[in-house]
């Protein structure tokens, strides 16, 4: 277990490399630690005006690092969302991410004992797809479930990141299983499947989806390619139920 201490010193860090002010930092902080968020105390324990809690919480949900829960609720998004907020920010630190990774497990498990609360969200655009896919190498411990069609799929994920995503994914250990259509391009793709800790199995013929999705953890993430969009659950019930609905047909399918 990393120390506290530790953590709180490279979650500092990060928030500077975000630009968050003083006060963000220290209510994503009361919303990472403590089951029951008190805007009130809060505001007390800092010194500040609700005002400028409410301010805080206002920014901190434009930039998704939050998400609010009927009126006056909210929730903190999952620590690894902040990996993804760097990646993509100019002029970001290499060495802040590597430093966040170290401490996710640790940051995970101390979020999801505080913050059980289940989640829909909605994502738009190549950006936040990409944004998706970094988030399961970073969230997901030992196995990606997949339903893949790689004909749709591909419009939104070109095939080059695909690629340098497998090979992070083989690389950090974590396994993949996708169910796929048989189609002329899964086929060409199936054939640069070698070393990336994926197995595969081929749908029927007869068997029509236009999305894809991922399962990990908790979480299932569905691909609309058409409008495009995504929809991301958080929901252990669900994804185990989802779960359980893929290794039924899994376990009907011959190997490829």
């Amino acid at each position: 277990m990393i120390q506290q201490t530790l953590i709180t010193d490279i979650l500092n860090l990060t928030f500077l490399e975000l630009d968050l002010s003083e006060i963000e930092s220290k209510v994503y902080f009361a919303l990472l630690d403590k089951k029951d968020f008190n805007l009130s105390a809060l505001a007390v324990d800092l010194g500040v005006d609700r005002s400028k809690i409410y301010l805080a919480l206002d920014r901190l949900e434009k930039l998704e690092i939050i998400s609010k829960i009927g009126r006056s609720n909210w929730i903190a998004q999952p620590p690894a969302h902040l990996i993804a907020l760097l990646r993509f920010k100019e002029g970001r630190t290499n060495k802040v991410i590597d430093q966040l990774e170290d401490i996710l497990p640790d940051l995970t498990q101390q979020y999801q004992q505080f913050n059980r609360t289940s989640t829909i969200k909605t994502y738009e655009g190549r950006k936040q797809f990409i944004n998706l896919f970094n988030q399961v190498l970073d969230e997901a411990k030992d196995e990606v479930l997949g339903f893949l069609n790689v004909d749709y799929f591909f419009d939104l994920v070109d095939y080059d990141f695909h690629q340098e995503w497998s090979m992070l994914r083989a690389k950090k250990g974590i396994k993949s299983r996708v169910l796929v259509f048989p189609t002329p391009k899964m086929d060409w793709f199936s054939k640069r499947n070698k070393g990336q800790l994926r197995e595969l199995k081929w749908l029927p013929k007869d068997f029509e989806s236009k999305s894809s999705f991922y399962i990990y953890g908790s979480k299932i993430i569905q691909w609309d390619p058409v409008l495009p969009k995504a929809i991301v659950t958080d929901n252990s019930v669900i994804a185990q139920t989802q779960k359980s609905l893929f290794e039924t047909l899994w376990s009907l399918l011959p190997k490829s």
